[in-house]
């Protein structure tokens, strides 16, 4: 697995979710949290818990944490969506 995360940014197989953040006390939104997952070709999605580690071991993690930061949160590509699911 590896090996296949030194190619994934230039593959374009990472993708951010964006979850919610509402008030308890009003319900009113209060923004969003970007959550990090990486579209296997052949394993399928991926959680930041198996693929960050890795990517700290092998260098990676500051490439994939500069492009997460340049992805505008209001613009999402295709395939991308807003996902209520775990924090990464």
């Amino acid at each position: 697995m590896e090996n296949d995360l030194k190619g994934a940014l230039e593959r374009r197989e990472f993708v951010l979710f964006y979850q919610p953040i509402v008030s308890l006390h009003d319900g009113v939104l209060d923004g969003f949290k970007a959550l990090i997952r990486w579209k296997h070709p052949q394993r399928g999605v991926i959680g930041p818990d198996e693929f960050i580690p890795l990517a700290e071991e092998s260098g990676a993690v500051l490439p994939i944490g500069a492009w997460s930061s340049k992805k505008p949160a209001g613009k999402r590509q295709a395939g991308e969506t807003s996902s209520a699911g775990a924090n990464a």
